[in-house]
């Protein structure tokens, strides 16, 4: 279904990177916080790839649960800082159709510096809500009791890690690892495949720009060449 992101303040300084859009600053509101950081996309091994590094302050998760951030009262008028996440991320993915594909080379970190506990405890709720992973029922039962100080997510080659630390009764007790765990095995994938095949056009458009040679026909049709092929 629809997911309508509300953006608002949005600069940023754009170029073309070997015909390639490439990004080197932006920043914008969204989602009740602020996103700023750089991005471009590459060509390697006749694949596209999104490049990203960035910060984000103040992001509302129950916005992102609840499938977009258009207006309303509650919007503007209310903060709840146990929803809101803020951090640093670097990610590069390729842009493909393939959710498998996507999940497989997905090489991503997120630093969490502010997550309040009831948003954590959902998310990992939702990694495992049959309660079969042994460090997420235990982290899920740590979050119960204290205070999230920090949070790292690293995603490589189709796993997730996650790291921590969580305050409880005036004492630093660091989470239970969780060790590359299998996306695959996640709810995830599906939304993935969704977000992966509306993607068509998006990758059309970069073959066009990236091409050496390009050839409108009678009728508008456009066909295009790469290094020479």
């Amino acid at each position: 279904g629809p997911f309508p992101i509300l953006l608002k303040n949005a600069r940023m300084q754009m170029r073309f990177r070997q015909s390639l859009p490439s990004i080197d600053y932006f920043q914008m509101d969204i989602m009740g916080g602020t996103l700023l950081g750089d991005l471009r996309i590459l060509d390697h091994h006749d694949r596209y790839h999104l490049q990203m590094n960035g910060a984000f302050s103040g992001l509302d998760a129950d916005r992102l649960l609840q499938r977009g951030n258009a207006g309303g009262p509650r919007d503007q008028n209310i903060i709840n800082e146990d929803t809101q996440i803020s951090g640093r991320m670097s990610l590069q993915v390729p842009i493909t159709a393939s959710a498998r594909t996507v999940m497989d080379n997905l090489d991503a970190v997120f630093r969490l510096t502010h997550i309040g506990a009831r948003t954590l405890e959902r998310l990992l709720y939702a990694m495992d809500p049959h309660e079969n992973n042994e460090s997420i029922v235990q982290q899920r039962a740590l979050l119960k009791k204290g205070t999230p100080r920090w949070i790292e997510v690293v995603i490589k080659h189709g796993n997730l890690s996650l790291t921590g630390e969580v305050m409880v009764g005036g004492t630093n007790i660091r989470l239970p690892a969780i060790k590359r765990l299998n996306l695959a095995s996640l709810p995830i994938q599906k939304r993935i495949q969704n977000l992966a095949g509306r993607l068509v056009p998006l990758l059309n458009g970069l073959k066009i720009l990236s091409a050496d040679t390009l050839r409108v026909e009678r009728g508008g049709a456009i066909d295009f060449t790469e290094d020479g092929k």
